[in-house]
């Protein structure tokens, strides 16, 4: 647990210094950036998001298969359980959640994250669903998911928002002041709005709540399997035996 935190945090402040470097034009800044970016595709950051998640799907799998289950429904909860982590991992190497959400048509400051019209309320039905199930074995455990995904949200949500209105008010400013100086254009020029402080703040901070959600949800599982464990092994009482038995 104490390694997943000081790599969460690790990671997150890399992409930031690797970030200012390159914003600041150090030679060496776009190939610090392109490595440790937390918003590139193709990174240590998203490396991380990958391994962490799929490992915690396994992690749960295993758990459920040890402590057992009592009725076929708690069974199914905790396989989805494992799934949805699965499905996180597969989101973040993909990316499925912009291009698929990325298909609908919204313009205005959250033009960036239109996403979460689709994926949000998704992610509500089937996650409550799955928590609902778990809560009647342990409301405990239930209790520390949510906690998890309200962390987790707040950066892939929250922060998202966020990060978008800022995306949009700097895109807008630049293509603004590229028409003031009646900027004529003889290539495809592409207006990211990523090119500026706040931006690559809030996308730090983004990355660093969602893998702080992880590992949450990895102590969540882990203690799971702790107390079984301790439940297990402690002695059973059985009928007292009267001295002349």
């Amino acid at each position: 647990m104490t390694l997943l935190a000081i790599g969460a945090i690790g990671i997150s402040l890399l992409s930031l210094v690797a970030n200012l470097l390159w914003i600041n034009g150090v030679s060496f800044g776009r190939q610090a950036m392109l490595l440790f970016d937390v918003d590139q595709e193709k990174s240590l950051a998203t490396w991380w998001a990958i391994v962490t998640l799929s490992v915690l799907s396994v992690v749960t799998w295993f758990v459920g298969q040890i402590r057992g289950f009592e009725s076929n429904k708690e069974r199914f909860a905790w396989y989805a359980l494992a799934a949805g982590f699965l499905f996180l991992s597969i989101d973040e190497a993909c990316m499925l959640h912009e291009r698929i959400g990325g298909k609908i048509e919204l313009e205005g400051s959250l033009t960036y994250a239109r996403w979460i019209i689709l994926w949000v309320p998704l992610a509500v039905l089937c996650g409550g669903v799955v928590l609902w199930m778990l809560w009647r074995m342990s409301s405990r455990m239930v209790i520390g998911l949510i906690i998890g995904a309200v962390v987790f949200l707040t950066g892939a949500v929250g922060t998202e928002i966020v990060n978008s209105q800022n995306r949009y008010a700097a895109a807008t400013s630049d293509r603004s002041a590229l028409e003031a100086y009646d900027f004529e254009e003889t290539q495809p020029l592409e207006i990211t709005g990523k090119e500026n402080y706040a931006y690559i703040a809030g996308t730090a901070l983004e990355e660093f709540l969602e893998m702080l959600g992880v590992v949450i949800w990895f102590g969540v599982i882990l203690g799971v399997h702790h107390e079984f464990q301790t439940r297990s092994k402690a002695p059973r009482s059985g009928r007292p035996r009267l001295a002349d038995e």
